[in-house]
């Protein structure tokens, strides 16, 4: 675990190991603290080299399906595969954001050279380092998992599409729900709040309401919801200004409680 953290910081970062080592052990060996303060107190600018433009979309051209500026459907397969990374880890998703792609298997050249600059990377094996601080960053700091949360919406909308279908939202959650939930960057600090059988029952309860789509308004707030949730809904007010649909599962989960 340690080696992998010293090897993430010398990608990202390009110190010694020795430094790598100082600089981790300051930081309890949280990866994206330790390179947050090393560029805040060094200066991007004065310590990095830039990564090159040229370098940065040769990689680009690698994946291209024969778009000149846009990687599709299967070069995304191929660049995950190079990353060695599955489709469904949420980390995709913060990857996605930051490459400012605008749909599943869309990654058009601007964002690609724009995100790969952000995270300070011009080759795969750079970027490989910078995936695991952001893998690191969205198990740890809730107003990131909360940016690329919101970003899934738009994400996973095909073109034209108001709502999320209810399926694809599903799946998202799927993916996002527990690993927030398990690394403590959504749901409340009551013991009996939110947890994996109450994911459940609101999948269970969409289908079975045969909720045909999932709203933005919807998407948003649900993450307040959870957050705010006592477990058994005790404390929700259903004069507020939740969604109609969370409201209705409210009804529904207290039918059910038998089964949470």
């Amino acid at each position: 675990m340690k080696d992998a953290a010293i090897a993430q910081i010398q990608s990202l970062t390009g110190v010694s190991q020795v430094d790598a080592i100082n600089l981790l052990e300051k930081y309890n060996y949280r990866v994206d603290v330790a390179a947050d303060a090393f560029f805040d107190e060094q200066g991007v600018a004065e310590t990095l080299h830039a990564p090159s433009t040229e370098v940065i979309e040769a990689l680009f051209e690698k994946y291209t399906d024969g778009i000149d500026d846009e990687i599709g459907v299967d070069g995304t397969i191929n660049f995950l595969g190079d990353l060695k990374l599955e489709l469904e880890e949420p980390v995709v998703l913060a990857l996605a954001y930051e490459f400012k792609s605008p749909a599943v298997g869309r990654w058009p050249r601007s964002g690609w050279v724009e995100g790969m600059k952000g995270l300070q990377c011009e080759t795969l094996e750079s970027l490989r380092g910078a995936v695991e601080m952001l893998r690191e960053k969205l198990g740890s700091k809730r107003d990131y998992f909360y940016q690329v949360y919101s970003y899934t919406f738009g994400f996973g909308l095909s073109e034209g599409q108001r709502s999320l279908p209810v399926e694809s939202a599903i799946q998202f959650w799927t993916i996002l729900l527990p690993f927030g939930l398990q690394h403590g960057v959504l749901g409340s600090q009551d013991a009996f709040g939110w947890n994996e059988p109450h994911t459940e029952l609101w999948f269970s309860f969409l289908r079975a309401q045969n909720v045909k789509g999932v709203s933005k308004d919807t998407w948003g707030m649900f993450l307040d919801f959870i957050n705010s949730s006592d477990g058994k809904f005790e404390r929700h007010d259903t004069e507020g200004s939740w969604p109609s649909l969370i409201d209705e599962f409210v009804v529904y989960a207290k039918e059910q409680s038998g089964k949470v």
